[in-house]
């Protein structure tokens, strides 16, 4: 069938959005339906549309049992298209951050949607790693501006929360469209029914289908095809299925069944690995009976070939094939089916060993993670450390706090701070039954810079009781528990003092205690932290220091964003001290770092300083119009304040831009420093 049946608006819908493309006006349009509604069958009836008219296309598609690789259907249209590295599927030192990767992704496109434009194909988005959902939210961002369209496919329901908040968002992109594919109207199903049937189908025949099917396409295939036989219809979908697979021959049936273990695609030699009738049956063995299954797949239409890639016509085929496995075969077929695959995807080994209860499967899966966290995939690292925090013995309780505050760093990471804060208690609390003083200063100082926030009374507790078990031999953790009590402390309550002995200055003896050790992680929490003390016109100076010197400190280590943090340091030091020669200077400055960072939080920042600097020059239109940009970078980096801080911004007020001047410039510096509530996504 070549012609889609009952989808002609949409399909309409589309192609309006396809032919600006040409113009350079790009567009993101999100279809959603339930399983079965045609949306991979909408995606080819458009790739043909589009191919006709000139535009080159592209598709990327998602492993919808188990998380396949980070980023996987990215990086197969990046391939698809011959892009330029772009280091997504690759380690990344310090000075790389995700968003410097996204960045680098978006250029790729650019380059390459030159000519008619792009049409690039997302695929089963309801199971992609959240890492792809993310780039997809990035490249959405921009994609007005490129002469490419994004046509995203989900299934309705089913995205999971976190994916649904992404899609959410990505759906409120300048140049966003939905489509929903819902049921066929009665009409469709008729016509749809009449072409999939083996022979004519009666008035009553088709009455029913429409009634049992729905108006879903999957199920009205199935039915019409099934009507034929004599036999009552389904009522289900899967039941319909279910009665297509009982027509194949046993041995095909059987071989499906062991194949689904796979997910949805496969290659034959890992079949043939898999899928041994016994355990002593050689693959020359059955090599035979494997082509002769394979072809009556092929034939029947359950299997559908793509270069030596086979791909089950439908998720739903794959799903009842797989329901029809007993649990010991489940756990068997896995086992084989890690060994047949252990030369690809670490990702997809971890699966099968952890579905097939292998003793290496924690070790794997732990691979896996670190993996994923060291291509900045941090939202797939927390899904392998989940993993293996399940299969991890419970009288290990060492080993399973230190895999929480991973799993902890990786959540504060992507920008779950609630989840990433509920690690860090679970660790602290086994820290405490062990008297591991260690664990209990870690898990106080995985979350940085989490200030006006609910969790960051409870991180400044957690300080208070990691410091009294901290002994002279931890001078590093001492550092950094000392610089994070000062960070977090309640300026309207007791202060570090308290904790320390009644001593004043707990910043001082923090930085005091940094540059001794060394470390560059505990000097920067420290510089932050003595800034924090260091209140009031009287200390501008030293703040301009302790600026300058984590901008130094961020150039000699490979750190982007120490560089940052101390140019908005010196940013407020400047406004206060009414010096605009400098502040220039230093804006412009801080404005190549954010540059170099490419991360929206830090946009959101610089464009604040900028909005504030426009409002005191008298450029009121200006500001509005930057305040306004301001808004929608903070929504976009997921900052749960921005909307607080820019509405805050000094052209809500009546006062005249005239007037104070310097202290207009120095509240649009120091607030977006203080606005350090929520981490920048995937740093």
């Amino acid at each position: 069938m070549t012609e889609l049946v009952g989808r002609g608006r949409e399909l309409a819908e589309a192609e309006t959005r396809l032919s600006g493309v040409r113009a350079g006006s790009g567009a993101v349009v999100l279809v959603e339906g339930e399983a079965g509604a045609g949306k991979t069958a909408f995606a080819n009836a458009l790739t043909r549309r589009a191919r006709a008219a000139g535009h080159a296309t592209a598709w990327g598609s998602c492993l919808e049992v188990e998380p396949g690789a980070p980023f996987r259907p990215w990086l197969q249209i990046l391939h698809a298209i011959r892009a330029p590295a772009t280091g997504l599927d690759e380690p990344a030192d310090a000075s790389v951050t995700r968003y410097r990767r996204f960045d680098a992704v978006v250029e790729a496109l650019r380059d390459r949607a030159t000519g008619d434009g792009l049409l690039l194909v997302l695929d089963d988005l309801h199971a992609a790693d959240l890492g792809s959902l993310r780039l997809l939210q990035h490249v959405a961002s921009e994609a007005a501006d490129l002469p490419l369209m994004l046509l995203a496919l989900f299934r309705d329901g089913q995205a999971g929360t976190d994916r649904h908040e992404v899609l959410s968002a990505v759906g409120r992109e300048r140049g966003a469209h939905r489509i929903r594919l819902g049921a066929l109207a009665a009409g469709d199903v008729t016509e749809l029914a009449t072409r999939a049937a083996a022979g004519p189908l009666d008035a009553a025949t088709l009455r029913a289908i429409g009634e049992r099917s729905g108006g879903n396409p999957l199920f009205v295939v199935e039915l019409a095809r099934l009507a034929g036989t004599g036999e009552r219809l389904p009522r289900g979908i899967r039941a319909t299925i279910g009665r297509r697979l009982d027509a194949l021959p046993a041995d095909t049936r059987l071989l499906l069944r062991r194949a689904s273990v796979h997910g949805r695609e496969f290659d034959a030699a890992t079949l043939a690995a898999t899928v041994r009738l016994t355990r002593d049956e050689t693959v020359t063995r059955l090599g035979p009976a494997l082509d002769v299954a394979l072809d009556a797949a092929l034939d029947a239409g359950v299997l559908v070939a793509d270069g030596p890639v086979l791909r089950f016509d439908h998720v739903l085929t794959q799903e009842v094939l797989y329901a029809e496995l007993g649990p010991a075969e489940r756990q068997e077929l896995h086992a084989r089916a890690a060994a047949a695959v252990a030369d690809g995807p670490i990702e997809t080994v971890a699966h099968h060993l952890r579905q097939g209860g292998e003793a290496e499967a924690l070790t794997v899966t732990l691979r896996a993670a670190e993996r994923a966290r060291g291509r900045l995939a941090y939202e797939d690292a927390a899904y392998q450390y989940r993993a293996a925090l399940g299969l991890l013995p419970r009288a290990d309780d060492g080993t399973r706090a230190r895999l929480l505050l991973d799993l902890a760093g990786c959540e504060f990471r992507a920008g779950a701070v609630d989840a990433a804060w509920r690690c860090c208690q679970e660790a602290a609390d086994l820290g405490r039954a062990a008297g591991d003083a260690a664990v209990l200063a870690d898990a106080a100082t995985v979350l940085r810079g989490v200030t006006d926030s609910s969790v960051t009374p409870r991180i400044h507790a957690l300080c208070r009781a990691a410091l009294p078990l901290l002994g002279d031999t931890e001078p590093v953790r001492r550092a950094r528990v000392l610089a994070q009590l000062v960070v977090t402390a309640d300026p309207f309550g007791p202060g570090p003092e308290a904790t320390y002995g009644g001593e004043p200055d707990v910043g001082r003896r923090a930085l005091q205690q940094a540059e001794a050790c060394g470390d560059p992680d505990a000097v920067f929490l420290a510089l932050q932290a003595r800034g924090t003390e260091l209140t009031g016109a009287g200390h501008v100076l030293e703040r301009l220091s302790l600026g300058e010197r984590a901008v130094r400190l961020g150039r000699e280590v490979g750190r982007p964003e120490y560089a940052a943090w101390g140019h908005l340091w010196r940013l407020g030091a400047f406004a206060e001290l009414g010096r605009r020669v400098p502040f220039d200077t230093e804006l412009a400055e801080f404005a190549g770092a954010v540059d170099q960072l490419r991360e929206p939080l830090w946009t959101w920042r610089l464009t604040l300083v900028r909005a504030s600097v426009a409002f005191s020059e008298g450029r009121l239109a200006l500001a509005a119009e930057l305040m306004a940009e301001g808004q929608a970078r903070g929504r976009r980096a997921g900052h749960e304040g921005a909307e607080f801080f820019t509405s805050s911004m000094p052209m809500r007020s009546r006062s005249s831009p005239a007037r104070d001047t310097s202290r207009w410039s120095g509240r649009c510096a120091r607030s977006p420093s203080r606005a350090r509530s929520c981490p920048a996504p995937g740093t």
